[in-house]
């Protein structure tokens, strides 16, 4: 199995506790990201690759809800910024292009200040529809996107 895959299997496993089922919340740790990079010899920044990849593709399908990409899209700017050198200023300085604009697609539907507008059909999945469009240019580690379809069936999450 490819190093994705076996990120893909543990993602899915998460996905199994879905973070709108209240008994369940399946975060992403730092410490499993430390385990897939001793795991797979995948560096962080490769690993946010494929965690991005690996959430758009999913919520582009309709495999994953809002809620649970968003809670693993914000577990990836903290994971992104886990090795951060002190003083770091920038925050793209950790976040690959692919992992930023995910977490930023996402953090887009997290509220609204109209009451009338639903962020996430009006936000996130216009810019997640966009990341797609230009997924390859933005992608730092092209092996990520092995597997990834959006023609998947849809699954319960």
């Amino acid at each position: 199995m490819t190093s994705p895959g076996v990120i893909h299997d543990h993602l899915e496993a998460l996905r199994s506790g879905d973070a709108s089922d209240p008994d369940h919340s399946y975060n992403l740790q730092n410490y499993i990201v430390e385990d897939w990079m001793e795991a797979t010899g995948l560096s962080r920044r490769q690993i946010c690759d494929v965690v991005a990849a690996w959430l758009v593709f999913g919520f582009a399908a309709g495999r994953l809800t809002f809620e649970f990409a968003d809670m693993l899209a914000n577990d990836l700017n903290f994971i992104a910024s886990a090795a951060a050198a002190a003083g770091t200023a920038q925050i793209t300085d950790f976040h690959t292009p692919l992992s930023w604009e995910t977490y930023l697609a996402f953090d887009a539907g997290e509220f609204t200040f109209d009451a009338d507008f639903d962020p996430v059909e009006g936000n996130t999945r216009p810019l997640v529809a966009a990341i797609l469009q230009k997924i390859e240019a933005l992608v730092e580690y092209p092996a990520a996107l092995a597997g990834l379809t959006l023609w998947e069936p849809a699954a319960t999450s």
